[in-house]
């Protein structure tokens, strides 16, 4: 089979894409961190009256229990989709993809163990 451009380019568009979609997610959570606290700035310069339950309010993280389900959940839905991707390639580029795939997946299963393992307060 004669490999063209096409063929070369395929691999390179998906971890172009890949790297787009978790820079893409890396930025908003920096984004999200740096303005809150530019509202806790302003709330400490602005009033003198905070009490320590709305200081912990803003500057608590919005992440609740689950947070360790979602961000493995997510990482798998990256790897089965590159996964289902993989069949459209050559079989020697199927290979690498597969190999590239296997840490996202390690990922999504270390978040999900997070989340199994997690100490909970009802528990002890």
């Amino acid at each position: 089979m004669d490999s063209g451009p096409l063929d070369e380019m395929i691999p390179i568009a998906f971890a172009l894409c890949v790297s787009a979609i978790v820079g893409l997610a890396i930025w908003i959570q920096y984004r999200m961190r740096r303005l809150r606290l530019e509202v806790l700035k302003e709330a400490l310069t602005q009033r003198d009256d905070l009490d320590l339950d709305t200081l912990k309010a803003l500057v608590a993280t919005p992440y609740g229990r689950v947070a360790d389900l979602r961000r493995g959940a997510l990482w798998f839905a990256v790897a089965l989709s590159g996964f289902l991707f993989s069949f459209a390639l050559p079989a020697e580029a199927q290979r690498v993809i597969l190999g590239l795939l296997a840490f996202p997946a390690m990922i999504g299963l270390t978040f999900l163990a997070f989340h199994i393992f997690r100490v909970r307060p009802d528990r002890t």
